[in-house]
């Protein structure tokens, strides 16, 4: 219940235009991997492995709450491992010329087509998820609002199976960090 209710203020300040987020300097690459850590468990309870998929090459940083990213990517694999029913959940970052993404994917049962343009509304949840009362159909809310506050994006991508989130945060604010070791 204290999450629904932290959940629901959340949505409330944001509503009226007062949600605000610390601006650092966030290694993407390093969210990725503590958010992957900290569900591994609860994957691991659910028979599912969550695989990390990190570029060579330079990686990005970008401008903006630390906190809040990590509570985007932590929503999207909760939800993976609560719904899809697979045993694989993808985690990968990419730069475009034009922006960074992170792409969390699951190899599950996917998301009906009739429920896809419901997602992102508040309270919804589909139809084979009803029965857990541990969530409450606010996490993507929140996650499209955690990357509005980025100047980004997230978009379901329908794949044959599971679902595909991607998030796309917009290049201006970025800068280049130092190659990744090993």
């Amino acid at each position: 219940m204290g999450r629904l209710i932290d959940d629901l203020l959340l949505l409330s300040v944001s509503d009226a235009g007062q949600w605000s987020i610390k601006k650092e300097m966030v290694e993407l690459d390093t969210a990725i991997l503590e958010a992957a850590e900290e569900m591994e468990e609860a994957a691991r309870e659910h028979e599912m492995h969550i695989q990390v998929n990190l570029p060579e090459e330079e990686v990005s940083a970008v401008s903006g709450d630390g906190e809040r990213i990590r509570q985007l990517l932590l929503i999207l694999i909760s939800n993976a491992v609560s719904y899809s029913g697979g045993k694989r959940i993808s985690l990968s970052l990419y730069e475009t010329k034009h922006q960074v993404c992170i792409k969390v994917e699951d190899d599950g049962v996917g998301i009906g087509k009739e429920e896809e343009n419901r997602i992102f509304d508040r309270f919804y949840r589909a139809d084979k998820s009803r029965k857990d009362k541990n969530h409450f159909g606010l996490g993507l809310s929140i996650a499209k609002e955690i990357m509005n506050l980025h100047g980004g994006m997230i978009e379901l991508i329908k794949a044959e199976k599971g679902c595909t989130f991607l998030m796309h945060f917009p290049k201006k604010g970025w800068k280049s960090v130092s190659k990744r070791e090993g």
